[in-house]
């Protein structure tokens, strides 16, 4: 299920959006924060503690560095609010463990399928793509590894058809992902 915000906020969380967008990710992560911390840390204790604590606390919605979590996708009975048992993994690599920072996020036209860009790191970047009806995932890995990821700073995800098209902001297509077969044409 997918929650858009309320449209009297929509146009300013439009606005953030836009202006994280341009917000050159590799530089910040390599740079220590004012109090030597993780600057992505200090930007969600700030906001989230002065957005809506009770919003936040009911999504839970909490901030953890990446040291001490490994990324596992679990899903939520949304009548009882529990989480279902099992993680929700790509079964074609079930032990392969997914970290990274998601730079991008669209859902398919009939909002069944959430696709998530990820810069992964030390690893190598990769799509997440969730079946949100079926419980299944796919993890696809991208061409870009290591410090190549800069590339992918600021990058759009957009559905054309049965094509994930990955491009620049100024339009340059830099892959195109099948979700049907999961194939990469970079």
């Amino acid at each position: 299920m997918r929650a858009d915000p309320p449209a009297e906020v929509a146009w300013i969380v439009d606005e953030i959006v836009d202006l994280l967008a341009g917000v050159p990710v590799r530089v910040l992560l390599e740079r220590p924060s004012r109090r030597g911390r993780d600057p992505v840390l200090d930007f969600y204790e700030s906001f989230l503690h002065h957005y809506d604590r009770g919003l936040r606390k009911r999504r839970g919605v909490y901030y953890t560095p990446s040291e001490l979590v490994s990324y596992v996708v679990r899903s939520v009975h949304l009548r009882t609010g529990r989480l279902e048992p099992g993680a929700i993994v790509d079964r074609t690599e079930p032990d392969e463990r997914m970290s990274g920072i998601a730079l991008a996020r669209v859902w398919s036209k009939n909002g069944t399928w959430a696709y998530t860009l990820y810069n992964g790191g030390t690893s190598h970047a990769f799509v997440h793509a969730l079946d949100t009806r079926t419980r299944t995932a796919r993890c696809i890995d991208l061409p870009w590894s290591g410090q190549a990821q800069s590339i992918l700073d600021g990058v759009g995800l957009a559905v054309a058809g049965p094509m994930l098209v990955l491009s620049t902001r100024g339009g340059a297509v830099l892959s195109r992902i099948d979700t049907r077969t999961f194939s990469v044409q970079a």
